[in-house]
């Protein structure tokens, strides 16, 4: 049973250019014709999380317009082309700011994620409120998604993005309470950037 009694939001990060797959990751379709965005959203939903919002930024435009009814807020980040990081902090400080106690980080391109997965990272965050993050692993690799805490997200929300620690990965790395989580699915790892790896992941689906 999926843990409901918290305010751990789902956050996909979908604000880049998509250059190497040639049009936005997020569109992309399925043979149901289901979009990645729309399956990313509805797979955090179903974990468990609160509230879901996605950001977005060199698309933004396209994506409002191609899903009117997407369950979930889009928040625009107008800052896209400094990278990822600024993704992140747009969409953190938006949970922050609607009351979230944590977030769950889904990059649009992580594809795979069994609701199982994120169901367990919520649960263990909330059993241990001390953690700043919890990373899921997979033969010893870290992946995505990843849950953050209240704290440690007010102070990424305060970084700096032009240092050169303004990277979630640096963040983790040094931070003193991070629990590294093991699970059975290898999706953990695997992300898409290009047309053959979307094929490969939509014709299972």
């Amino acid at each position: 049973m999926k843990p409901t009694d918290h305010s751990i939001f789902g956050i996909v990060l979908a604000a880049g250019a998509s250059q190497r797959m040639g049009e936005p990751k997020a569109l992309l379709a399925t043979a149901s014709g289901k979009t990645l965005l729309e399956i990313q959203c509805n797979m955090l939903a179903e974990s468990g999380c609160r509230r879901v919002a996605v950001v977005v930024g060199a698309d933004a435009g396209t994506i409002r317009k191609a899903l009117p009814a997407l369950s979930a807020e889009l928040i625009v980040n107008s800052e896209w082309e400094k990278g990822q990081f600024s993704s992140l902090v747009a969409g953190i400080r938006n949970a922050l700011s609607a009351g979230a106690c944590g977030a769950i980080i889904l990059p649009v391109d992580a594809i795979g994620i069994p609701t199982e997965v994120v169901t367990a990272l919520i649960e263990t965050a909330l059993r241990n409120p001390h953690l700043e993050a919890v990373v899921p692993e997979y033969e010893g690799k870290k992946g995505h998604p990843v849950y953050l805490s209240k704290s440690f997200c007010e102070a990424l929300a305060a970084l700096d993005p032009g240092q050169d620690s303004a990277r979630l990965d640096a963040q983790l790395k040094a931070a003193c309470n991070v629990m590294g989580l093991p699970v059975n699915s290898p999706s953990v790892v695997r992300n898409i950037n290009t047309m053959d790896d979307w094929k490969r992941f939509s014709s299972q689906t």
